[in-house]
């Protein structure tokens, strides 16, 4: 166990189905992580069968599609399969899709505390889902993620 204080790596996890405002407030947050240095991570889930250009493209970042999954809406891809193998310290999702993909990709994560922000998230997949009054508010989200992440002593 340990303290979001003594948490190094963190994956934001976020679809393309975003806005582009939506996106830069998670790019800010993950300026802020950087500033109490954490490593962050992108983990870019793009809705289609294959990926498009999009915004927010960096050294950290890993973009999937539907074709990274099979039939079963399982990971089959290389791409995907190396990310659920890495241990994160936390793994936060932005998504509100109900997609099997997306949860199957939570569920099988080994990142030790996952944090969701949908009513489709069960305790199955996260250790907390925190869901603003506005479903699917990106800012009421990152405020609510804020303060939990201030309060939270054992993870």
């Amino acid at each position: 166990m340990m303290d979001f204080n003594s948490a190094k790596t963190i994956l934001l996890f976020y679809d393309t189905s975003l806005q582009i405002d939506e996106v830069k407030l998670i790019n800010e947050f993950a300026q802020e992580l950087k500033q109490e240095k954490k490593e962050v991570y992108f983990l870019i889930y793009h809705p289609t069968k294959k990926v498009a250009p999009f915004i927010h493209t960096g050294t950290f970042d890993t973009h999937i599609c539907k074709s990274d999954y099979n039939i079963f809406k399982q990971a089959s891809s290389s791409l995907v399969k190396r990310q659920i193998k890495l241990e994160y310290d936390i793994l936060i999702c932005f998504s509100t899709l109900s997609d099997k993909r997306v949860a199957n990709t939570i569920k099988k994560s080994k990142s030790k505390f996952k944090i969701g922000m949908s009513q489709f998230f069960t305790p199955q997949l996260c250790n907390a889902i925190l869901i603003p009054k506005e479903e699917g508010n990106i800012e009421s989200y990152l405020h609510m993620l804020g303060r939990f992440l201030q309060q939270i002593q054992t993870i």
